[in-house]
């Protein structure tokens, strides 16, 4: 299957996307955790490098995945996503709908006023989300490709003040609303091309607080992910056997 057509384009954004997600908010869950709780920090204490190691292996994880979606010059991109959306336009027409819902031609009743109802995309379509995909791209830009090229893939900086300042070019609020937004793009999407329905973003909840109180009652990956490393520490705490033990754990750039 060509890495031009818009459904294998689809599969591959998917993909990128929830590993993202589940990268940052698998992160950010265990350093929630620790926040919230004295003995679930004091238990991770025991273990200081471990929790650091996760710490620096989800970050280089996720800034380097941000990169391929990012990335102009990459075959799956978003930018490649869109450019096929663009070039594939006929197959989110009628024809190419009613065979998406019906693949095998066994012609259902409700079929027959499905695409009257349906929206069909058009090229200004296109045009509305690069705008709001370029957007999030400064945000990448600005806060997340420095770090990438200059730290994680090719360690050009090496001064403590150096590679402080290539993490201090965003927010952490901003990293949730970058991941928050490409899961929302693919979802929209799929929901276009499968069913016809026109792309609508609105609000969705996105700190680690909010998505802690859905979790339980989500099929999304890295919401499954929040409540297993919710789990993981409660065991954690459970089975300590010496919470009184805190050296200082290791608290770098990582």
């Amino acid at each position: 299957m060509s890495h031009k057509d818009f459904s294998n384009q689809l599969e591959s954004f998917r993909q990128e996307a929830e590993v993202v997600a589940q990268l940052v908010y698998g992160d950010f869950a265990v350093n929630q955790a620790a926040l919230d709780s004295d003995d679930v920090f004091a238990a991770m204490n025991e273990a200081p490098r471990f929790w650091n190691l996760w710490a620096y292996a989800t970050q280089v994880s996720s800034f380097m995945a941000l990169g391929r979606i990012f990335d102009l010059n990459s075959s799956y991109s978003v930018e490649t996503l869109l450019d096929s959306m663009q070039k594939n336009l006929q197959d989110f027409q009628p024809d190419g709908l009613r065979s998406r819902k019906d693949p095998k031609g066994e012609n259902p009743v409700w079929l027959d006023s499905y695409p009257a109802e349906a929206y069909y995309p058009t090229h200004d379509d296109v045009k509305r989300l690069r705008r709001m995909v370029d957007r999030r791209r400064k945000i990448y830009d600005r806060m997340i490709k420095p770090a990438r090229h200059k730290y994680f893939a090719h360690r050009e900086k090496h001064q403590k003040d150096a590679v402080q300042d290539l993490f201090q070019r965003g927010t952490i609020q901003e990293l949730w609303l970058l991941t928050a937004f490409l899961l929302q793009l693919y979802d929209q999407l799929f929901q276009l091309y499968v069913n016809g329905r026109k792309p609508v973003f609105r609000r969705i909840p996105y700190s680690i607080r909010s998505l802690r109180k859905q979790a339980v009652s989500s099929n999304q990956p890295h919401h499954k992910l929040i409540v297993e490393i919710s789990e993981i520490m409660r065991r954690t705490v459970a089975g300590s056997p010496n919470n009184s033990f805190k050296p200082t754990p290791l608290r770098g750039a990582a």
